[in-house]
């Protein structure tokens, strides 16, 4: 199960792994460089978004105090797993008025096994109009949208059902996940019984709320949340760098904008500014060798990605931008090739003995 959180966890800077998987990818040479417009401010949009989102809560401070406040419950109720480690949200409904988010609808919608059709048969909700976005952490998973009368699916038919405030409790009395609806507009899994109350006291004013562990500042682009630097470290296929940037870096936060092309910012923040500059002059040193190799041996998909990459080293942080431009990405996924031969979608993961996927 953990396992699985965490490629949920880092969706985002996997679409890195996408363009190292274009690198074999045949095309046609890179098209002239334009400027790429990267995430670092809220912009009217995702303003927009935050203040539809927001509802008065009743939360608890660290001194214990109960007070009121106007704060995006998604955000509150994450929050406990997000200082505990990784956590991403993906704005699901803004993703899918994009460029990128049309194409992979394209896709679906071209599957003879329609994954939306087959998700509100059983279910009775459509996840592609029902969902608003989706939050992840590493042991629990919380779902916005519209869930009025999901209660009565079939989806919770053989569940038992425990009020809790404002949410009800589904339980099949066996232990595993544990599953909760937030009013309407919140469908909480958890990992176990432990991760579901400290999202529901969170929500409910019984479990100290951190702000700083998700931040309502942070919440801009259509993904956006923070990686463990354990976590981002194991990305790098570089032993070397890795251990370099396991041992400089304290926060790692990402925000992806896919209103146009898909622009990809880590912003890593560290303690001394000496071990920051020595890692982004390492990072920069990779990504211009690789650039090199890239137009050396051909390969044009790699390269063309690398010149819209970067490093910027300034005052103890390091700024890495990543672009797919979206003449790029019209190139190599608008035909639904990369989702495998037959449908976009590869096959249901197979459990194995011990539980991994």
């Amino acid at each position: 199960m953990k396992r699985r959180r965490i490629l949920w966890l880092t969706a985002a800077v996997l679409l890195l792994a996408l363009a190292a998987a274009l690198m074999w990818t045949e095309g046609p040479p890179a098209a002239k460089a334009k400027e790429v417009d990267f995430p670092s401010y809220q912009r009217d949009a995702d303003w927009r978004r935050l203040e539809r989102n927001r509802r008065e809560l009743v939360l608890m401070s660290a001194a214990r105090a109960r007070e009121k406040a106007t704060r995006d419950p998604l955000l509150v109720a994450m929050s406990g797993a997000a200082a505990r480690g990784s956590s991403m949200v993906f704005e699901v409904a803004a993703l899918a008025d994009t460029p990128i988010g049309r194409m992979v609808v394209d896709c679906l919608e071209k599957r003879p096994d329609d994954p939306f059709e087959k998700m509100e048969r059983e279910t009775g909700f459509d996840p592609g109009r029902d969902v608003d976005r989706v939050g992840a952490a590493e042991d629990l998973v919380v779902v916005g949208g519209d869930f009025s009368g999901i209660a009565d699916s079939p989806l919770f038919a053989e569940l038992d059902r425990t009020q809790r405030g404002a949410a009800v409790v589904f339980s099949s009395g066996e232990g595993g996940e544990q599953i909760a609806l937030w009013g309407d507009e919140l469908l909480i899994v958890a990992d176990d019984a432990d991760a579901l109350e400290e999202a529901l006291g969170l929500l409910a004013g019984d479990v100290p709320f951190d702000e700083g562990a998700m931040p309502e500042s942070d919440a801009y682009g259509e993904i956006h949340g923070a990686l463990d630097v354990g976590d981002a470290a194991e990305l790098f296929g570089d032993d070397e760098l890795a251990r370099r940037f396991g041992e400089a870096a304290e926060e790692v936060k990402i925000h992806v904008d896919a209103s146009k092309d898909v622009a990809i910012v880590a912003d890593v923040t560290g303690g001394e500014s000496a071990a920051m500059a020595d890692l982004g002059r390492a990072l920069g040193g990779a990504m211009s060798l690789a650039r090199l190799k890239a137009r050396a041996e051909d390969e044009d998909a790699l390269a063309e990605l690398l010149d819209f990459a970067n490093v910027d080293n300034a005052g103890g942080t390091l700024k890495v931008e990543v672009a797919l431009p979206l003449e790029f990405l019209e190139r190599h996924l608008a035909d639904c090739k990369w989702m495998g031969e037959g449908g976009p979608l590869p096959a249901e993961p197979v459990e194995s003995g011990d539980g991994g996927a």
